[in-house]
């Protein structure tokens, strides 16, 4: 008797944290998504519906001082809800651009959250590759669009192609080390 007692309280209690657990960490979105460079890129490529124009700088360029800071962007990580799972580095623009980012790399691992990064890669230094291979960051996606320098060029619209090659190539090298 005592022990089915026993049974239905440890049972309560689990459940009662397990709920309490749920509505703590489930309590906000899984992932969140930041634009570091805001609309700024370095390429112009086709399809982009922000920079499909080549006379767009001087509006880009006023949409520079609506960046966050650094600090902001730590504060953002301190503070981001037990519910994320992972930060998407991502642009309307390139977020390579941005000074200073991999210190964000570092804060969203260091968070112990999952990281995604979408850029063209053309800014991807080995300096940048060795911060997010050492820190073991989830996900790089590259946008590549073109099988030859020639279709890459005229998708992309500035000339990237064997530095991009050159690029994820430093990238698989410096990963291959840290298998």
């Amino acid at each position: 008797m005592n022990f089915v007692k026993i049974f239905r309280f440890c049972a309560r209690a689990i459940i009662g944290i397990t709920e309490r657990l749920k509505r703590i960490v489930f309590s906000g979105p899984l992932y969140i998504r930041i634009y570091p460079s805001g609309t700024m890129c370095n390429h112009r490529c086709i399809m982009c519906d922000i920079h499909n124009d080549s006379d767009d700088e001087a509006f880009l360029l006023s949409l520079d001082r609506e960046k966050l800071s650094i600090d902001d962007y730590h504060l953002l990580i301190k503070k981001m809800p037990l519910s994320v799972v992972n930060l998407e580095i991502v642009g309307g623009g390139e977020p390579l651009l941005m000074k200073n980012i991999a210190q964000i790399f570092l804060a969203v691992r260091k968070k112990n959250i999952g990281g995604s990064l979408i850029t063209n890669g053309s800014l991807l230094s080995e300096e940048l590759s060795k911060t997010l291979v050492e820190s073991r960051w989830n996900s790089i996606r590259i946008s590549f669009n073109g099988a030859t320098k020639e279709t890459y060029c005229k998708i992309h619209r500035v000339d990237h192609f064997d530095l991009v090659l050159n690029n994820i190539r430093k990238l698989q090298r410096l990963r291959g080390k840290h298998r």
